[in-house]
């Protein structure tokens, strides 16, 4: 399992280097994950490299890469339960900390899409961490032009991109 974490975020848990590795074979096998603030707290976006679903978790709970993983994953199988896609679940068990690859974004259009993704969630109201989980949600619902995933033009939501993923991998 790969874990692309954005600079701020290696900081926070103290890694020193990040790999420059290529995208993982298996599409539910690699998470962009990127730290902001929002309402004077840290906050933590979790997104699948590919298709941009995520979800957001309260930063300051995840104090080391254990916890972040635990949280990130629990958070995800949830949201993935919500959506309808539970089946994809076992893809998402807690792997060990040495099972887990941590890297560098994976290029530009990832980068920018996750800044996309944390300016849309800091304009969203004020968001106790009770209702991060709707803020995911709502994240995945919007429309993304780097989300041209049928590659005929037609932009696409994450929430579209990534069932289409869990179809084909059916």
């Amino acid at each position: 399992m790969i874990f692309r974490l954005s600079l701020k975020l290696a900081q926070k848990f103290k890694v020193k280097t990040l790999a420059t590795v290529p995208l993982a074979e298996n599409p539910f096998a690699d998470w962009t994950a990127n730290l902001f603030e929002m309402s004077r707290r840290e906050h933590i976006i979790v997104a699948n490299t590919r298709t941009f679903y995520c979800v957001v978790l309260p930063g300051d709970e995840a104090s080391d890469l254990s916890e972040f993983l635990n949280q990130a994953l629990r958070s995800l199988c949830a949201s993935l339960g919500d959506d309808g896609l539970g089946f994809l679940q076992p893809h998402l068990k807690v792997p060990a900390l040495a099972d887990v690859q941590f890297a560098k974004a994976a290029d530009r259009r990832v980068t920018g899409s996750m800044v996309e993704l944390v300016k849309i969630a800091k304009s969203s109201p004020e968001q106790p961490s009770y209702m991060l989980p709707q803020l995911g949600h709502g994240l995945n619902g919007i429309i993304m032009s780097s989300l041209d995933f049928r590659g005929d033009g037609s932009w696409g939501t994450p929430l579209q991109a990534f069932k289409e993923l869990a179809n084909a991998a059916r």
